[in-house]
């Protein structure tokens, strides 16, 4: 069915959930721009109150920030119910935060158990991106013998735990510190 005209809104909710209606039916206004359908049907969409806009569902409390800023939220933005009830969608309790802060300030304060903990880390391990950079403190017997030829670089890089490129960087920069050594070996 195409809607050629808007009609007022109207919204059939439960008695749990709080939003400004005059508020809500604004913000869905200015989230589209055709005539959407005049009954809105406030529903539960996974643990937050959310409204269709044509195929998309959208969560009241991000609806509502988005309209109140005029502009879309990054998915780093986060918005906050700041009493606690996420079926409170009035303007005073909702704020906008960061998504690390957001969910440290929720997970403040629940131990994890050691299972949980390790998940951690193996996910952090195989996580792509920007790593840090391990600083590695070679000795210069191993070093020395790379120049000499009584060790490999793969066999440093094993005994160091790293990789044969990073034992090739640093010997490279140890010779170029002590070109005597270049010297001695000719």
């Amino acid at each position: 069915m195409i809607i050629n005209k808007q009609k007022p809104i109207e919204f059939n909710s439960p008695n749990e959930v709080l939003f400004d209606t005059d508020e809500l039916k604004k913000a869905i206004l200015w989230y589209t721009d055709k005539p959407v359908c005049r009954l809105k049907h406030v529903y539960l969409h996974g643990r937050y109150y959310a409204v269709s806009i044509y195929d998309q569902k959208i969560h009241i409390h991000r609806l509502l920030m988005m309209y109140w800023l005029q502009r879309d939220l990054s998915p780093y933005e986060h918005v906050h119910h700041i009493n606690g009830n996420r079926f409170n969608n009035l303007r005073d309790n909702l704020e906008i935060m960061h998504a690390s802060i957001h969910i440290s300030h929720h997970q403040k304060g629940i131990p994890k158990s050691d299972e949980h903990k390790l998940k951690i880390s193996t996910a952090n391990k195989r996580r792509k991106g920007i790593r840090l950079k391990r600083k590695y403190a070679f000795d210069t017997d191993d070093l020395l013998a790379i120049a000499n030829g009584t060790e490999t670089t793969n066999s440093i890089a094993e005994k160091y735990i790293c990789d044969w490129s990073t034992v090739n960087r640093h010997y490279k920069e140890f010779l170029y510190e002590n070109p005597e050594l270049l010297e001695n070996n000719k």
